[in-house]
């Protein structure tokens, strides 16, 4: 149209009055990858989404942030999408918790009856002015030893590449 091409014009001179400013606060971090075929295969979807939230994780340790939402993205044949979410009580950044809310989403939506096409993980929600509420009954022994070992996991993705060293995350029970 008129419009459209008054400010195409524009901008091929140099007269354009869109301003370049700084980059925003970063809003999520996620990953996500699409199979060459269609996937029903539980183990490999289970291993799939356990990379993706270590790279998430990693993502989280390496910016200094930890986030209260975890969401779920699935692509079905056809493209058909779908995302779930769920938000932490306390915000986390740590590869197995960030796994196993997604895995119990995965679960709760029932994807299983329809070949799955592409899957991602992805964490939001790291807004400092709200309050946080810590629990109780963990250990900050247990916390401080989780944050050296994904020190060490992270330290080791940085020197021989992401990957080459993870630690096992519990199966979950298969129900009868």
């Amino acid at each position: 149209g008129e419009k459209m091409a008054g400010s195409l014009y524009r901008q091929a001179r140099g007269l354009a009055s869109d301003q370049v400013g700084e980059r925003g606060a970063r809003q999520s971090i996620s990953k996500e990858t699409t199979f060459n075929q269609d996937v029903t295969d539980r183990d490999h979807l289970r291993s799939t989404l356990r990379a993706l939230a270590s790279e998430v994780g990693y993502s989280l340790r390496k910016a200094g942030l930890k986030g209260r939402v975890v969401t779920l993205k699935i692509r079905l044949a056809g493209f058909e999408t779908h995302t779930r979410q769920r938000r932490l009580a306390v915000p986390g950044d740590s590869d197995s918790g960030l796994f196993k809310v997604a895995w119990d989403l995965l679960e709760a939506a029932v994807f299983f009856e329809k070949p799955i096409r592409l899957i991602g993980i992805g964490v939001s929600g790291w807004d400092a002015d709200e309050p946080v509420n810590l629990d109780l009954f963990t250990s900050s022994e247990a916390d401080t030893r989780e944050r050296q070992l994904y020190s060490v996991l992270d330290s080791a993705a940085e020197r021989f590449g992401k990957g080459k060293l993870s630690f096992g995350v519990p199966t979950p029970k298969k129900k009868k």
